[in-house]
């Protein structure tokens, strides 16, 4: 479960450090200000999808985890129920 949380922390990161030099590299690139802000809307809204798509992956993700730990639980309690 560890590395669930490691592997999703370091896809933010990384998703964190592309939005900020696709920003900065939108910003700095000599096009219109209207062409520029028509990139940027785009750009959000893609990165809004998958931001999106990632929660829900994490989301299953942390269901599946723990629908496997409560099933080892219930199995270790009927082990030492039986014993």
């Amino acid at each position: 479960m560890a590395d669930s949380s490691n592997t999703g922390e370091i896809l933010l990161a990384f998703l964190v450090g592309g939005l900020v030099g696709t920003a900065v590299g939108l910003l700095y690139a000599p096009r219109p200000g209207k062409e520029t802000r028509q990139r940027l809307k785009g750009l959000t809204d893609d990165i809004s999808e998958r931001i999106k798509t990632m929660s829900e992956d994490v989301k299953e993700r942390a269901e599946h985890a723990v629908s496997e730990a409560k099933e080892k639980i219930f199995h270790h309690k009927n082990e030492t129920e039986e014993a």
